[in-house]
C-alpha cells in the first residue's frame, strides 16, 4: 500500500495502492496482470533496490549510532 514504511523501503520498485480503496487495489493488480513490461520493470528496480539493504550495512549504521551516543 502507499502508507507506512513501504514507500520508503520499496521506493520506485513497487506499484502502490490506497489501502482504503478496494477499487484501487483491483486496478493496480489488473495493471500488473495485464502488463508484463511493467512487471519486468518493477522486478529490475526491485533487484537494484535490494542492494541498498544488507545486514552488514544495518549493523555498521547501528554501531555508528551507538558510538556517536557513547562519545557524547
Amino acid at each position: 500500500s502507499n502508507v507506512s514504511c513501504l514507500p520508503e523501503v520499496a521506493g520506485d520498485a513497487a506499484l502502490y495502492f490506497d489501502p482504503h480503496s478496494t477499487e484501487d487495489l483491483v486496478s493496480k493488480l489488473t495493471t500488473l496482470l495485464e502488463s508484463p513490461e511493467l512487471r519486468e520493470e518493477l522486478i529490475a528496480k526491485g533487484n537494484k533496490r535490494v542492494k541498498d539493504f544488507s545486514w552488514e550495512r544495518m549493523a555498521r549504521q547501528t554501531l555508528a549510532v551507538y558510538m556517536d551516543s557513547w562519545k557524547k
